[in-house]
Formats: structure tokens, C-alpha cells, sequence
């Protein structure tokens, strides 16, 4: 039963219930609770450790979600299955889960996560005091990151999710398929990407009918330009990778001049490859701090030290992710995957939704013909190379005398 509190509860009555939890893991241990800056699902928490006489100390990180979630078991499973997965990976630095809870039958009355504390501080306290020669550093270092990322692949575009039952990371397919084990081998068998993403609007568009007409509105609209998208090819590709599905300055930990973690994966998915290559506009544009900001990277930065910055990252990272990341058509690909996934306040969704359709139409209307002139040529040069068949058999009975 979920008994977690409907308010935040104050830090005075949560601390001897954190001292209860850990004297279960460690009988002997002194602790001293930090409360950290909160994000807007998680409330955080430092915990140091002390045990026995000596003087050293080890942190942890403990993650509470806020309880007026409705999903509060998934989100413990979808923070953790990420890092389970990338545990043994010694490119990507993530922290190591030391425990978690997904009911609220334990000492905190709370689900949660404790974290191991990395050697950390999050980018954006120290960017804008870095000299432009360290932040092109660090834009080459998230570069990397990012292609290394992308590295990590699966047959089946979903979440990662923790299963309770087999202790071990599933990815919980986007069609709502039965959540399947982690594999890079495709069989002929799987469905395309676009079979994948129409299974998955239509099941929310039916879920909607009944008992939300204004919702089944919007996500037949989103359908209309998941339809329109089709010939564009941006269903085409079955190529999933990891995607953050968060990344900005303030989940980037950094030591000194290193990047020395990565953390916040609860919405990591595997997904094609154009959905992760959002480009990281905070890097060389001050005013922007979150991946949904992408919409204003395509100009030009305003400054010679923001385009230097932008160029190095451009560099660094791969030109497939340059051309994914800058292409208009697959910007609004991404903004119509994250319109079906997210639930924001009715009216910011319809606004947001207006927006892409004008987007949409007006890179379409520019786009549509020069598109199916490409296509055309191509048809053209197909039948030129294969020869007009009465042609080749005219030729055939010349060549045969």
C-alpha cells in the first residue's frame, strides 16, 4: 500500500528513519545527512559514513521520489536497470547502485536509491568560469561521451527497466510488447521501426478514445505527422542506440577539467540512432540549459568564442551525428517522440503540438517536392541501368545472329 506522505516531509522526521536504514546495513555506523539541491522528481541526499574510530569516510547518494507520482515503482526500476547496464562499461562513468527499494516497506517508509557519491561537481557551477580554451576542452570530452553512448546497442527500440523477478536489466519494448533480455543480434522476425512507432501511437490513440476525447485528439494529430513523415524515410532506421533522454550541465559531474560521471538515466532508452543526436546548445549558448533547447542550435552562435566552441564539438563528434543533429526533419522527429511520451499541462502540450505541426508543414512544403524530384531521378536511373525491355530483347535477337 502506498503510504508515502502527500506532503514533503521536513528533513527533522526523515533522518532518523535514513539512520535506521543504514544502521540495518552497517551496525556501527556514524552518519551525517546532507540535504542536496533537489531535482523535479527526486528529492537528494548526501549521506556520510563513518565507521568504527577512524577518520575516513565514504558518501553515498540516496534518491527519494517526490510521492506525488503516480508511478513511483517504475521510476525506481527505470533509474536503476541504466546503470546496471553500463556497470561494467569503463568508458562511460556512471555510479554504482549500492541498493535499492521500489515498495515502502522499509525503514524510510519510501522507495529509493543509494548511489555511490562520485569524485563530482555538476558542469554548470564551474562552466561559465572556465577560459574558452577549457571550454573547448570539455566540449571535446562531451563529444566523446556521446559517441560512446551510442555505442551501447539493442534490437529492440524501449526503456531499460529492472525486473524485480530476474534480478537483472530487461528492455521494456516502445510497442508494449513483453519486456525483452538485452541483445544486439536483429532476427529477421523484428518489427520495422516505423511498425514499432505506429503500434505504439495507436495503442495510446485507443487507450484515449474511451475516456479522453481532447487526448485522443492530440495524438491522432501527432499520428498525422508520424504518417506524413513515412516517405521521408526518418522510420527507416533500425539502428538503436543508448539515449540519455537528459542530458545537460547539470547531469555532467566533473573533476577539475575531466569528465568524471554521468548521472539522472531514468529516461535512457534505446531508440534510432537520430533521436539521441540532440546537440548540446548549452555548450556555446548561455541562455540554454536543457536538451529541449535544441530548436534554437541550428543558427549560428552569436559570438566568435560560441562558434569556436560549437566547431570544436562539431568536430569531435561524428558527421552521421552532425547530419541527424542539425537536419530539420529529424529535430521534429524528435519533438514528436518526446509529444507522445511525455504528459505535460494540457495547454503547453496543444501549444507545443501547434508549433511542430507549423514547423512540419512549412519544412515540408520547401522540402516535398525537391524530395520526390530525388526520388524520381533515382527511379530513373534504376530503369535507365536495368534498359527498356524491349530494347534488350531487340538487342538479344541482333546479338543473336
Amino acid at each position: 500500500m502506498n503510504t508515502a506522505p502527500s506532503l514533503i516531509e521536513p528533513f527533522e522526521l526523515l533522518y532518523p528513519r535514513i539512520h535506521k536504514l543504514w544502521q540495518q546495513r552497517l551496525e556501527d555506523a556514524k552518519l551525517t545527512v546532507f540535504e542536496l539541491e533537489s531535482g523535479p522528481c527526486h528529492r537528494i541526499l548526501q549521506v556520510r559514513v563513518t565507521q568504527g574510530q577512524g577518520p575516513g569516510y565514504k558518501d553515498y547518494i540516496l534518491r527519494i521520489p517526490w510521492p506525488w507520482f503516480n508511478d513511483i515503482p517504475f521510476m525506481i526500476h527505470y533509474e536503476v536497470a541504466p546503470l546496471e547496464l553500463l556497470k561494467f562499461n569503463s568508458i562511460i562513468p556512471v555510479p554504482k547502485v549500492v541498493a535499492h527499494d521500489c515498495t515502502w516497506d522499509n525503514p524510510i517508509r519510501q522507495p529509493y536509491v543509494i548511489l555511490e557519491c562520485m569524485a563530482w561537481r555538476p558542469l554548470r557551477e564551474v562552466y561559465c568560469d572556465l577560459s574558452p580554451d577549457e571550454k573547448r576542452q570539455i566540449a571535446t570530452q562531451v563529444a566523446e561521451m556521446i559517441l560512446n553512448i551510442q555505442k551501447v546497442r539493442d534490437v529492440h527500440p524501449g526503456r531499460p527497466i529492472w525486473s524485480h523477478k530476474t534480478k537483472g536489466v530487461l528492455i521494456n519494448p516502445i510497442d508494449g510488447g513483453i519486456p525483452k533480455s538485452p541483445t544486439e543480434a536483429r532476427s529477421s522476425e523484428e518489427p520495422s521501426t516505423q511498425n514499432y512507432f505506429q503500434s505504439f501511437i495507436l495503442q495510446k490513440v485507443a487507450c484515449a478514445e474511451g475516456n479522453d476525447k481532447i487526448e485522443a485528439s492530440y495524438l491522432r494529430r501527432l499520428h498525422k505527422i508520424f504518417l506524413e513523415m513515412v516517405p521521408f524515410e526518418i522510420w527507416d532506421d533500425t539502428d538503436y542506440v543508448l539515449s540519455h533522454g537528459d542530458l545537460h550541465m547539470g547531469n555532467i559531474l566533473v573533476d577539475g577539467l575531466k569528465i568524471s560521471g554521468i548521472i539522472d538515466w531514468n529516461l535512457a532508452q534505446f531508440a534510432p540512432r537520430w533521436y539521441g543526436c540532440v546537440p548540446p546548445v548549452w555548450l556555446w549558448d548561455r541562455r540554454r540549459t536543457s536538451a529541449r533547447d535544441e530548436m534554437f542550435s541550428a543558427p549560428r552562435p552569436i559570438n566568435e568564442e560560441q562558434r569556436k566552441v560549437k566547431q570544436i564539438f562539431d568536430d569531435a563528434v561524428s558527421p552521421v551525428f552532425t547530419r541527424l543533429a542539425y537536419q530539420t526533419q529529424y529535430r521534429l522527429a524528435r519533438q514528436l517522440v518526446n509529444l507522445i511520451y511525455v504528459d505535460p499541462p494540457v495547454k503547453s502540450k496543444f501549444e507545443a503540438l501547434a508549433q511542430l505541426e507549423s514547423q512540419w508543414r512549412c519544412w515540408r512544403m520547401v522540402n516535398g517536392k525537391s524530395w520526390r524530384k530525388a526520388d524520381s531521378k533515382e527511379e530513373h536511373s534504376k530503369k535507365s541501368k536495368m534498359g527498356n525491355p524491349k530494347s534488350q530483347r531487340r538487342i538479344g535477337r541482333i546479338g543473336g545472329r
